[in-house]
């Protein structure tokens, strides 16, 4: 017989979330079968509230409702109340944002659902005050309206979950399909191109997000082109992200999103996976530009990951806080009387002048009685700077390098933001293929050596009894099964990490756990791939998705892998497959492009602008070597490196066509018919250095 629970259940769960709630007056539950069934036997509706542990939004409802008596007494007396962690658990997550959606147009953390014991939701919302405030209704107003409705008004409610419901089945349907032609790569760009910020960079009104999978397709489309602007609207980009506010200049690595125009001011939180996509950006802009700021700023990420984020052990951990002492960005903002008090006086003008700090103040911080505060932020690059205020740029730097140094120091006796020490397999296998094709474009081992390390951690640590992947870690303990995203970017990664390495143990991961994820995720009826296993959604509408968020989608990851085992193998399952995914996704890609730049970045490959590149020889010799860092030094997404050797036949039959050899050979193909074998840098340069696909 199901027990009557109170008090708040939430002490024992491992999610640094939950745990920031543990203490709250309300009888949370965690997410579980047996808090529906009380609310059921109870006759309440359910109160569920999604956040994540270093979102500031969420530290204020916290603060501001669920640490309050009266409204724990309404929702403890009147709801059963559920708290989730959107980062432990992001198919509830995406879930409950895609009604939020139909609710009110929007989403966001923290998320509030307000549903029947059967988990049908009548109301969505995000962040909610306690008191009603610009027009926003309050929790105070908001409780006793439902718990009205609930008694005299329920079938209104039902009716109205009914029609959401409703509304999600028909969005959850098979979609219209078709093919998708190239003429989608210039449609995409032109949406780009008519939403860029020409002054500041960026594609959209403030909130201005990072969207890095914008600038992969932008430098494809530029690399099959030419169209300059492809490129200028990518490194523009790229350039005032780093320069602005949203880039920590004193101990690196870059915050959430901006709230302005220019990139000036935060959101505070630090995410390993934007660190992770904007390494991948910065170094896929360095290749095709060979611009040494964009190699820089891969470096100053790397050290932020290493110093603040790094577990030790080869993993990373999941964020630093928007918060300290209780106050969104405090760690990380100056008044001007600190600033004089720690750098020399004949040095303020680099502080006044480059980074735009003032007696006044060059931010509006709510959160302050004081608003005379300063974050730093530049507007020029080193050398204009440097020329500007009359000095040598080596004397510039090295000052700017002190001022830095001295900064760092004075800011580390301050309270530090709380980091999320839960380890996630998706944003670290993000990291992963990060670091390997960082280390493969810079020809840097100390990159490859931290991604190993990472894949070792992974696979040592986050693979279950029975063999399959676990999506969240922490203190040693697993728990959650794995999602699509989890596989989708563990396999690209294990396939960047064998490109970076070329240990053949790393592709037959990526193999084994491609087939593994086809089995679990793969709609066998219309195609496409589930956000989560069938176990995992017998508790929601099992759904797929397609669109980017702050992370590109799992589909469009898995339409790369499968694209790559396709051409690495000639196996034309993969192939089929991803004809199936593409036909599905043909009229949202269609109708809604820039939701789709990932896996529109695929669709170069798949329309035939890649490069098979199988080897015979020895690959360890100089001369293999040598002509390996040749192929690394051109921009060359859409490449599949296939060396001939044992193991590689065994997934690869048609390499026993190539006739083995003991001088290195290189063989330039696509759709597996090549040209001329080449066995010399000159004779490969000649070739790479058309910087065009084959054929």
């Amino acid at each position: 017989m199901l027990e009557n629970h109170s008090g708040n259940l939430l002490s024992g769960e491992g999610s640094p979330h939950l745990q920031q709630h543990a203490e709250n007056p309300v009888h949370w539950h965690p997410w579980n079968e047996e808090a529906f069934e009380l609310a059921e036997k109870e006759d309440k509706p359910v109160f569920l509230s999604i956040g994540y542990a270093s979102c500031h939004w969420c530290h204020r409802m916290e603060r501001e409702s669920f640490s309050d008596e009266h409204i724990a007494q309404l929702l403890n007396s009147h709801f059963v109340s559920i708290k989730v962690d959107r980062e432990e658990r992001p198919d509830l997550d995406f879930y409950f944002n895609s009604i939020c959606r139909l609710f009110i147009k929007k989403t966001g953390s923290p998320l509030t659902i307000i549903m029947t014991p059967h988990k049908m939701p009548f109301f969505a919302s995000t962040y909610l005050p306690k008191e009603p405030i610009l027009g926003q209704i309050g929790l105070v107003n908001l409780l006793p309206k439902i718990i009205g409705h609930w008694k005299n008004e329920r079938e209104t409610l039902i009716n109205t979950a009914s029609t959401i419901m409703d509304q999600l089945g028909e969005l959850s349907k098979a979609l219209p399909e078709g093919d998708i032609s190239q003429s989608i790569f210039k449609k995409t760009f032109k949406l780009l191109e008519g939403n860029y910020d020409k002054e500041y960079g960026g594609f959209s009104l403030p909130p201005k997000y990072y969207f890095p999978q914008h600038f992969w397709f932008l430098l494809r489309y530029y690399f099959i082109t030419k169209e300059k602007n492809a490129l200028s609207m990518t490194v523009k980009t790229l350039t005032h992200i780093r320069w602005g506010g949203v880039f920590d200049h004193i101990e690196q690595g870059f915050h959430k999103l901006s709230t302005d125009a220019r990139w000036k001011i935060p959101y505070f939180e630090k995410m390993l996976y934007d660190q992770a996509l904007l390494i991948y950006s910065y170094a896929q802009a360095y290749q095709m530009t060979k611009k040494l700021f964009f190699k820089d700023v891969c470096y100053e990420i790397g050290q932020f990951l290493d110093s603040t984020l790094s577990d030790q052990t080869g993993a990373y951990y999941t964020a630093v806080d928007a918060e300290s002492e209780g106050r969104e960005g405090k760690y990380y903002i100056w008044n001007y009387e600190e600033l004089e008090r720690v750098i020399d006086p004949k040095d303020m003008d680099i502080i006044n002048f480059f980074f735009n700090a003032s007696r006044e103040g060059n931010l509006n911080d709510e959160d302050q009685k004081d608003s005379r505060m300063n974050l730093l932020f530049q507007c020029q690059d080193d050398e204009a700077a440097a020329r500007d205020l009359g000095l040598p740029l080596s004397v510039f730097q090295k000052t700017l390098a002190q001022i830095l140094d001295l900064l760092r120091k004075e800011r580390q006796k301050r309270p530090k933001p709380f980091i999320d020490k839960k380890i996630l397999m998706d944003w670290n296998s993000l990291v992963l293929g990060a670091l390997s094709y960082s280390g493969r474009v810079f020809n840097d081992r100390s990159f490859v050596k931290k991604a190993e390390k990472l894949s070792e951690f992974l696979t040592n640590f986050m693979v279950s009894e029975d063999g399959y992947l676990i999506h969240r870690l922490i203190n040693g303990e697993q728990a959650v099964s794995a999602f699509l995203s989890d596989y989708a970017f563990f396999i690209w990664a294990h396939i960047e990490l064998f490109n970076a390495s070329l240990n053949v143990k790393y592709l037959a991961t990526a193999y084994k756990y491609l087939n593994q994820a086809l089995e679990l995720f793969n709609d066998d009826a219309f195609g496409g791939f589930y956000y989560a296993r069938a176990r995992n959604a017998s508790e929601i509408m099992r759904q797929k998705e397609y669109a980017d968020g702050f992370v590109p989608s799992g589909n469009s990851f898995m339409l790369s892998n499968l694209i790559y085992f396709y051409y690495f193998t000639a196996n034309k399952k993969y192939k089929k497959m991803a004809d199936r995914l593409i036909q599905q996704t043909s009229g949202l890609i269609e109708e809604r492009p820039m939701e789709y730049t990932s896996l529109i970045s695929s669709l170069f490959s798949y329309h035939g602008y890649h490069q098979q590149i199988i080897f015979t020889g020895d690959i360890n010799s100089e001369l293999a070597q040598n002509m390996i860092n040749h192929i690394n030094q051109y921009f060359t997404p859409q490449y599949v490196f296939i060396p001939k050797n044992p193991e590689t036949i065994k997934i690869a039959p048609f390499l026993d066509n190539y006739p083995n050899t003991d001088k290195p050979v290189f063989y330039i193909c696509r759709e597996f018919a090549c040209l001329e074998p080449v066995d010399s840098v000159e004779k490969l340069e000649a070739l790479l250095s058309t910087n065009k696909p084959v054929g």
